[in-house]
């Protein structure tokens, strides 16, 4: 009797049945970000329309009475950290860099959520087709929905995936808090960013936060999933 095939065959079985796991829960995770922003526009357009509306115009009003020539210039440089270009040359950045640390999982994930946010950026302003406020602050007009905001969506899953990629490869603690803390109030003003010029209403900010949270966090998860017990016979 061959004992040792008997105990190497369900190898590549359990390898496939984590890797479907791991497809399952990303998946789920892509459908809840998905749905967030579906309910979130559906409430927002329908049962808390007026609340949304008066928040929308509330903050607008003070930001525009707000507004100076340097909070002005401060933004402009955090709205292109979250553009497209900016995140695209960092993404770029970070990619090779994990392929030279042989990082080959958080290269994996950090793909999975670029595009998974592409498609939920881009598939939910096609779908929704809310049109934009009007700039303030002599911010160039740009062509384009307002629903969800894509800086907000995209640079969450940027900043925020990269420090959570990072962060378990940093001993250090003082660091590692450093690094957590980068990414929040960078991601943070990047969002306050377009609400402040104008391109986003702060519902626009708040619905593509809220998405990146939730298709961040099943990425993340995938980073260090729990561990499965497999029962020998």
């Amino acid at each position: 009797m061959d004992t040792t095939s008997e105990r190497g065959s369900p190898q590549p079985a359990l390898s496939q049945s984590i890797i479907q796991d791991h497809r399952i829960r990303l998946l789920a995770g892509f459908i809840m970000a998905a749905l967030s922003l579906a309910v979130f526009y559906l409430l927002a357009t329908g049962a808390l329309s007026g609340w949304k509306e008066s928040a929308d115009q509330t903050v607008r009003s003070k930001v525009t009475g707000l507004g100076t020539p340097a909070l002005t210039s401060m933004f402009l440089v955090f709205t292109k950290l979250g553009s497209t270009l900016y995140l695209t040359v960092i993404g770029v950045i970070a990619g090779i860099s994990f392929l030279f640390l042989g990082w080959m999982r958080e290269l994996g994930l950090f793909l999975v959520s670029m595009v998974g946010q592409i498609v939920l950026h881009h598939g939910s302003k096609a779908i929704f087709r809310a049109g934009r406020p009007a700039p303030l602050f002599d911010y160039p007009d740009v062509a384009g929905y307002s629903f969800p905001s894509g800086h907000a969506l995209a640079s969450f899953c940027v900043y925020v995936v990269l420090a959570g990629l990072i962060v378990p490869h940093v001993r250090n603690r003082a660091a590692r808090t450093s690094i957590w803390l980068f990414a929040a109030v960078l991601v943070l003003l990047i969002g306050l960013s377009r609400v402040y010029l104008g391109m986003h209403y702060l519902s626009d900010v708040m619905a593509g936060y809220l998405a990146a949270i939730i298709w961040s966090a099943a990425v993340l998860f995938e980073r260090n999933p729990t561990k499965q017990s497999v029962v020998k016979s």
